[in-house]
């Protein structure tokens, strides 16, 4: 997921506040830590979010590791493929870091940090082959799976997990009117309903933009789905959101964001 700036019209202000969605952290705070490591994560629980985002890879050794692209830089020799290498080469190439925690961190390794009753999405940025092991994974974890979504682009990996696990909420990941790769467009309220039931999701996760208004949300609720957004990092784009009453808002400022939140108002319904 990446950052979005679209401006929207920010939300008018009365007498009281309103509950807010669940705030959270994309890959941690990354403004403070190297993004998806525990040190990012563990800023996040500092800044008191509900949840963090993840993305995950699969090594060579079966092994899953947090992280966003599929290579992690080197300085002399390119990209290194996470999924040709065994974890233990990633994690040399990824480097340890200028404090704590700023390690290439196994899934394992957040989980074990996962605060109660805090949330944790995973999105699954390879394909098919780490369905069976994220399985297991999350089978072995002392977390609650209650705790645990996972968010993916790929409806047909999505399809593929909720027959493995139905028990764990899943999201399909959209663009919505951004979407530029063909298999994941819905460029229309049916066809991102169509989308969500042909691979079994629990509903939508859409990036940040005007389109996501209350039209759109009042729609995919009466189609019996959640309905998420990505990723928010204006203020006044979140309390647009908030008043929307979306399921929850995923951004790269945790902090600000519920402060923010715990000033501003909400228009009278």
């Amino acid at each position: 997921m990446s950052l979005n700036t679209t401006v929207l019209p920010a939300a008018s202000q009365t007498q009281t506040i309103t509950p807010h969605p669940p705030i959270i952290a994309h890959r941690g705070v990354p403004g403070a830590a190297r993004e998806n490591t525990l040190a990012s994560f563990e800023e996040a629980w500092r800044q008191e979010a509900d949840g963090v985002e993840t993305d995950i890879h699969l090594t060579r050794d079966q092994r899953i590791v947090c992280h966003h692209d599929s290579g992690i830089p080197r300085a002399f020799w390119g990209k290194l493929a996470i999924a040709k290498s065994s974890y233990k080469t990633a994690r040399r190439a990824f480097g340890k870091g200028r404090r704590p925690g700023e390690h290439l961190p196994l899934l394992n390794e957040v989980l074990e940090a996962l605060p109660p009753g805090k949330s944790l999405y995973i999105e699954i940025k390879c394909g098919l082959e780490i369905v069976p092991v994220l399985k297991t994974v999350l089978e072995e974890s002392p977390v609650s799976l209650e705790q645990v979504t996972v968010i993916c682009f790929n409806p047909g990996v999505i399809g593929a997990w909720k027959e493995a696990m139905p028990n764990v909420k899943a999201l399909w990941l959209s663009s919505y009117l951004r979407e530029e790769y063909p298999p994941y467009q819905a460029c229309t309220p049916p066809a991102l309903v169509k989308k969500v039931r042909t691979a079994g999701a629990d509903g939508v996760s859409i990036e940040s933009q005007e389109s996501l208004d209350k039209t759109l949300t009042q729609y995919l609720r009466k189609q019996g789905m959640e309905v998420h957004v990505w990723t928010v990092d204006s203020t006044h784009q979140a309390i647009w959101y908030r008043d929307l009453g979306l399921d929850s808002i995923t951004t790269n400022r945790p902090g600000e964001i519920r402060r923010y939140f715990s000033r501003a108002k909400a228009p009278h319904q």
